[in-house]
């Protein structure tokens, strides 16, 4: 998936003084991860309504909300971006 540099994502960058924005992607298939008994979530990740009142999410990362994606799950949290999930399509589970 193609990442959108917009205004917000570059203040994230900025205020976590990072040269990616990967680097605050979390780990696993989710836009959260689970350190310490805490939940940290991506601050990329965003949640709201759309003109229906329909809960979405939101990825500011890619720009996209639920609306904008054939199979959205981002209101569930799961990821799009593809990134730090860790594992390979192919890996035997």
């Amino acid at each position: 998936m193609e990442v959108l540099l917009n205004n917000k994502v570059l203040r994230i960058i900025r205020n976590f003084r990072i040269s990616s924005p990967f680097q605050l992607i979390p780990e696993g298939i989710y836009c959260y991860t689970r350190t310490n008994g805490n939940f940290i979530l991506c601050p990329f990740w965003r949640s709201g309504y759309d003109s229906n009142g329909e809960f979405i999410g939101i990825c500011d990362l890619l720009g996209k909300s639920d609306n904008d994606l054939n199979v959205g799950l981002l209101w569930d949290q799961c990821k799009h971006c593809g990134i730090n999930e860790g594992y390979s399509e192919y890996d035997d589970y």
